[in-house]
C-alpha cells in the first residue's frame, strides 16, 4: 500500500469483513433522463457520471471520513449536499439520506494527466439506507 491507501484505512477499520466495490459509470439512459428533467438540457451540471459510494454503520463514522476528507490537501469539494438534514425533505431526495460530495482531486499526476479538473461524486452513505 502506499501512502494515500494508507489514509483511507483508518475509515474502515482494521477489522472491517467488507471489500469496496466500485461503482459504474452513470448509465446513459439515466444520464439522459436527468439532463431533461432535472438539467434543462444543461450538461455542464451533470456531475454523477462517475461516482462512487462508500457505506458506513454510524453518523459518527460519516463525520470521521468527511473530516479526513475535508483534511486532505489533494481532494478538492465543490459542493456538499446534506440528505440527512432534517431540512431536506423527502420529496428532494427520494427518501434517501446520505451526504454526497461533488469532488476533484487535484495533485501533479492528476495535472501531468489533464483530469485534474474532472469532477466525481462521492456518496456517504449509512448501512441502514443501503439495505
Amino acid at each position: 500500500e502506499g501512502p494515500r491507501e494508507v489514509r483511507w484505512v483508518r475509515y474502515e477499520g482494521e477489522d472491517t469483513q467488507h471489500r469496496p466495490g466500485w461503482a459504474r459509470l452513470k448509465g446513459f439512459d439515466r444520464a439522459i433522463e436527468k439532463l431533461c428533467r432535472s438539467y434543462r438540457g444543461e450538461v455542464w451540471r451533470l456531475l454523477d457520471v462517475v461516482r462512487q459510494c462508500i457505506v458506513f454503520e454510524s453518523i459518527e463514522d460519516i463525520s470521521r471520513c468527511f473530516q479526513g476528507i475535508c483534511e486532505d490537501e489533494e481532494l478538492v469539494i465543490l459542493r456538499v449536499k446534506n440528505r440527512f438534514d432534517p431540512q431536506f425533505t423527502s420529496q428532494q431526495s427520494g427518501a434517501y439520506r446520505d451526504l454526497c460530495l461533488n469532488v476533484r482531486l487535484d495533485n501533479e499526476e492528476t495535472r501531468r494527466l489533464g483530469v485534474n479538473l474532472h469532477v466525481c461524486e462521492l456518496q456517504l452513505s449509512l448501512k441502514d439506507y443501503k439495505a
